[in-house]
């Protein structure tokens, strides 16, 4: 019975910090610090940002997030949870992506039509996804259970989750290959690596004026201070090594 009660509990605490609140305290993060990864084009989801939760005071399971706000419709939006069950804990079944939409408070009091649900394998293995429009809004949700193959008496998942959701700006719609790609994009820090380089929007690419380059390279022509920003920005998202950061400064430092 308490494993079926902190499962209620994850789920409602996903719903609420959709939207910025919560019964907890989110600390914000570097992206070298938290446990989650997110590969993606710098500038695809303004504003996003680490937060974490670590592991409640009874040590029973530990709370990680990724994402931005804003109102839904008035740019791209996403949220990533993953939520890591302790010792004797387990998720008894997979997440019903479809029946999760009303759990998020962001689409809790939307018209939310589901237009077709699917399964792919990301870096935890299995994962559920679900593409949708929620009042004219097209998203997509995805979960995927996993972890610790102990048995357990009845049904069983696994002790770890993962999941969230992306949505375009009004007018937009979430095809399933780019769904795909960004729940590709997503990894767990020293156990699962992403699987996918880095998500790229529908109709964006990674050197267009609303990114930067992901590689390390800059624009020519751009200051050395913009360069080193850049550089800087790119080390702090998790996009370049810090072996590939120290290379290319001292590259823009000796052409002073």
């Amino acid at each position: 019975m308490a494993v079926l009660v902190r499962v209620t509990l994850i789920a409602s605490s996903a719903a609420i910090v959709s939207t910025g609140a919560s019964a907890g305290e989110w600390k914000k993060v570097s992206a070298e610090g938290s446990p989650l990864i997110f590969r993606a084009a710098p500038n695809v989801l303004p504003g996003a940002g680490f937060q974490s939760k670590g592991w409640d005071d009874g040590y029973r399971f530990r709370s990680e997030y990724f994402g931005n706000g804003g109102s839904l419709g008035s740019r791209r939006l996403a949220g990533i949870w993953y939520y890591d069950l302790s010792g004797g804990r387990h998720y008894p079944t997979r997440e019903d992506v479809a029946e999760a939409i009303s759990r998020f408070r962001i689409f809790k009091e939307r018209t939310n039509s589901v237009r077709s649900t699917h399964r792919t394998v990301a870096a935890f293995g299995n994962t559920d996804f679900v593409l949708f429009d929620s009042g004219g809004v097209g998203c997509m949700l995805f979960s995927s259970t996993f972890g610790d193959g102990t048995f357990h008496i009845g049904t069983y998942a696994g002790t770890s989750r993962v999941h969230g959701y992306y949505c375009e700006p009004t007018g937009g719609r979430v095809a399933q290959d780019d769904a795909e790609r960004f729940i590709k994009a997503i990894g767990i820090r020293n156990l699962r690596d992403p699987i996918a380089p880095e998500f790229v929007p529908p109709g964006s690419k990674p050197a267009d004026a609303a990114t930067a380059p992901t590689t390390g390279a800059v624009a020519p022509g751009s200051s050395a201070e913009a360069r080193l920003a850049t550089l800087k920005s790119l080390l702090d998202r998790g996009l370049i090594t810090k072996a590939d950061y120290e290379k290319k400064k001292q590259e823009i430092l000796s052409g002073l």
